[in-house]
């Protein structure tokens, strides 16, 4: 009988698999880099805002706040993916702790991109991003968050070698 989980079994389970995880953490850098690409579009392609104010910081450096606003909160997304994809690809109790703090950046994002919708198109966009992108991404961190509760715990695969590892850590 083989003691290997199936991926079906691991992503429904809370059971450990150093491969899968190594694989997961991958992934979700990979979605921060895709994001970190969308960021810097959206940087580039957004139109100046018309009630920008001109005291402000951003004014005085040429830059403007509605596009400052969006790419920043874009880049904190993209933070947020990426150390969560790397902690989680090391089994680091803050891999859930990550998670956890980038699910409300997520939500927040589809909130003010339905909310600040100008018309029905850009409603409708948001809409589509909402459901087919942050959304998801939250749900997807609230996954890893309840995935990376054993490295906090201190639970054990199958791998003799961390079994002896996390005994002793337990000591």
């Amino acid at each position: 009988m083989s003691r290997e989980l199936s991926t079906k079994d691991w992503l429904l389970s809370r059971r450990r698999d150093p491969r899968l995880e190594r694989v997961t953490g991958n992934l979700i850098v990979l979605v921060a880099a895709l994001l970190a690409c969308w960021a810097i579009y959206l940087g580039s392609s957004l139109p100046p805002d018309p009630l920008t104010q001109h005291w402000s910081l951003t004014a005085d450096i040429g830059l403007d706040n509605y596009s400052v606003t969006w790419v920043g909160l874009d880049c904190i997304e993209v933070l947020g993916l990426a150390a969560c994809g790397l902690l989680f690809r090391r089994a680091s109790p803050s891999a859930r702790t990550v998670a956890l703090l980038t699910i409300p950046v997520f939500c927040l994002d589809a909130w003010f991109d339905i909310m600040t919708s100008v018309s029905k198109a850009d409603l409708i966009t948001a809409l589509v991003m909402a459901a087919l992108g942050e959304l998801p991404a939250a749900l997807i961190l609230s996954w890893v968050a309840w995935k990376a509760l054993p490295f906090h715990q201190g639970s054990v695969t199958d791998d003799p070698a961390t079994s002896v590892i996390a005994e002793k850590l337990h000591k």
